[in-house]
């Protein structure tokens, strides 16, 4: 609630600018163990929710630049963009996406492909004795009976999952913000929803996706992409959806 009121008040200028420079300063950082600089890209997303699209518009394409520009955290990926695993990107291209709208354009062709690489991922999930402890970092565990295995310790990579929730939500968003701009990308779009409109591990996912799948159509619909409406259409005819 103080940043919507700062964002929304005479001293916007500053806290803009001074976010762009952290924003710079600590994408050249070599490590950024408490996520500082996606917390920043998350201020300057709730300032661009506060002050509208109009006031926000001057400060987009050096915001998204920035948001855009890998950091030095990631390693022999300079060349490949920046990181939309992080949730912290994903959400902040969403919020500044929907506020932003046909302004948010231009940089579709630079998170659309990754976006939908990070929602269509698979979480890996490993089965072992029940007495066999899993690793630390590979996230959530328990033990359930298996069909013709008795009890198991299955575990989860969480961490892939919640990326994809992120993902899926994100692109939710971006659709619905950019409407009939989004036209170009309905084909590959369709064919990630329809793999997660089926996901069984998180019922949020199903959700979203449904909502983002009736987006999807009645924006292009709005857009008189008649031929992208058929392509969703027939991806859904396998599933009866």
């Amino acid at each position: 609630h103080l940043l919507q009121a700062l964002s929304s008040s005479p001293f916007f200028e500053t806290f803009i600018q001074a976010f762009k420079g952290m924003l710079q300063h600590l994408a050249a950082q070599p490590t950024d163990p408490d996520n500082v600089r996606g917390k920043a890209m998350e201020c300057v997303s709730f300032m661009a929710e506060a002050v509208g699209r109009a006031m926000f518009k001057p400060y987009l394409h050096d915001v998204m630049t920035l948001l855009l520009t890998p950091g030095a955290q990631q390693s022999g990926q300079q060349q490949q963009g920046a990181d939309l695993s992080s949730t912290y990107l994903l959400q902040s291209c969403a919020r500044i996406a929907k506020i932003m709208q046909e302004d948010f354009k231009p940089f579709l062709p630079h998170i659309v492909a990754p976006l939908l690489a990070a929602a269509n991922e698979i979480p890996e999930v490993t089965i072992t004795d029940v007495d066999e402890q899993p690793a630390s970092d590979l996230g959530t565990s328990m033990v359930m009976p298996i069909k013709g295995l008795g009890r198991r310790r299955i575990t989860v990579r969480t961490d892939t999952l919640q990326t994809k929730v992120a993902a899926v939500n994100a692109l939710h968003s971006i659709i619905e913000g950019m409407g009939m701009h989004f036209a170009p990308y309905v084909a590959q779009t369709a064919e990630v929803l329809q793999n997660c409109l089926t996901f069984q591990m998180n019922a949020d996912v199903r959700d979203t996706a449904v909502t983002a799948v009736s987006e999807l159509i009645s924006n292009c619909s709005e857009g008189q992409k008649e031929g992208a409406v058929a392509a969703v259409r027939m991806c859904y005819n396998s599933h009866n959806f």
